[in-house]
């Protein structure tokens, strides 16, 4: 079982990075994030260490853990005799902050010698290729205009978005997001065949207006629901991609149990924003925080992250969203802090890595070895396996 780390926030200002919730293979924890405590006699938290392991890029010195993403791959090529490998992971500290490539080294081993340097995969090659969906889910009732909280989550999304369209310029896969929000009624993106959501778009979401409550549950499982839909309508069924979901409010759900699903057939025509991007503006129907928990738990290769911002926030539902969809909750973090929070998803975007060779191996078992050293050269960590490869058979060998 994965754990849900409780994030409190409160006077101190601190630098937070978010986690990318990830699919262990085999039956370990492979991604579990340690809780941060809160100080009983100072009522701060504790921050992650800064200076010494995080910011000292290409200088870092201390252990390393190895986090999988997804279960690695292993494929026989019958044409060219050769075996492909592919893994992706996270390195990361003992206190499971991510690593960035230039603070590791990466070796890959065979039989428990080094791969050759021809038979390492590029990083434009196709069998690396990673794909990461995004999905805001994001609280635009009229709380966040009086507690100032509005603007600066919009530009925090804007931001996180745009790093990671940018990173994935120069990565073989896909980054896409889609964006919505929520009051007493839900909205949502809308890409057509003339024009889709740029990240600037995400700042001319429309200003909150008075007299507005909370759909919260309900803005999630609709966006569960068009989670599902694209997921079906896809070729593509391979684990090699993830769909990472962050929710934000200030409040309490207080409008979930009420249906208003009538007002989508009234208005089925696209709003637009002052930048012209269009939107879809819904009600839904009667809306449990069970009904959403179980369809989180069934959906593979989700993470749900949130964050509750105020005292109004339900710590309890909030933190059962997190739990069942294997990512973090941060709980009453300061509006000031609302940038870092985002920021720790871009963070694990930039550590993630896709690792792989093409070899042409002996038929027979043999063992695999992702090695990962820090700086220094003084701490590693190793990550192995067994396999078969010779023919169409090739693959892991599960342990007993």
């Amino acid at each position: 079982m994965q754990k849900t780390t409780l994030v409190k926030c409160h006077d101190l200002v601190i630098v937070m990075l978010f986690t990318f919730a990830l699919i262990s293979c085999g039956g370990g924890n492979l991604n579990e994030i340690d809780k941060q405590k809160k100080n009983k006699d100072q009522n701060e938290l504790e921050t992650e260490p800064k200076d010494s392991e995080t910011e000292n890029q290409g200088n870092y010195s201390g252990n390393v853990k190895i986090d999988l993403v997804t279960k690695p791959t292993i494929s026989y090529d019958r044409d060219h005799g050769t075996t492909n490998i592919v893994l992706q992971f996270i390195p990361r500290t003992d206190n499971n902050l991510p690593l960035t490539p230039d603070q590791i080294d990466v070796e890959l081993k065979i039989d428990d010698e080094d791969f050759d340097v021809e038979y390492h995969l590029s990083s434009s090659a196709r069998e690396l290729a990673y794909n990461v969906h995004y999905n805001l889910v994001l609280d635009t009732s009229y709380s966040m205009k009086v507690n100032q909280s509005f603007e600066l989550m919009l530009q925090a999304a804007q931001k996180s978005v745009q790093t990671g369209q940018e990173l994935w310029k120069n990565r073989t896969g896909d980054f896409t997001f889609q964006s919505s929000w929520f009051d007493s009624y839900i909205y949502y993106a809308v890409n057509n065949e003339n024009r889709n959501w740029s990240p600037l778009d995400i700042t001319t979401i429309p200003s909150p207006v008075d007299g507005t409550y909370t759909k919260l549950y309900a803005a999630i499982d609709y966006t569960l629901d068009e989670l599902i839909n694209s997921q079906t309508s896809e070729e593509d069924t391979e684990n090699n991609h993830q769909n990472v979901m962050l929710v934000f409010s200030d409040g309490a759900d207080n409008y979930s149990q009420f249906d208003n699903s009538s007002f989508t057939d009234q208005n089925p025509n696209p709003f637009v924003t002052s930048s012209g991007a269009e939107y879809l503006m819904s009600g839904r129907i009667e809306t449990s925080l069970t009904t959403i928990l179980n369809k989180i738990s069934n959906i593979d290769n989700l993470t749900v992250h949130v964050i509750g911002l105020g005292e109004k926030i339900d710590d309890q539902s909030l933190t059962a969203i997190a739990e069942a969809g294997k990512g973090l909750y941060f709980q009453n973090p300061q509006t000031e802090e609302i940038l870092n929070l985002f920021e720790r998803v871009t963070k694990e975007f930039t550590t993630l890595q896709s690792q792989g060779v093409k070899a042409p191996l002996t038929a027979g078992e043999h063992k695999f070895s992702l090695v990962v050293t820090d700086k220094s050269g003084k701490n590693s960590t190793e990550y192995n396996f067994n396999f078969k490869t010779g023919d169409e058979t090739a693959s892991i060998i599960e342990a007993e």
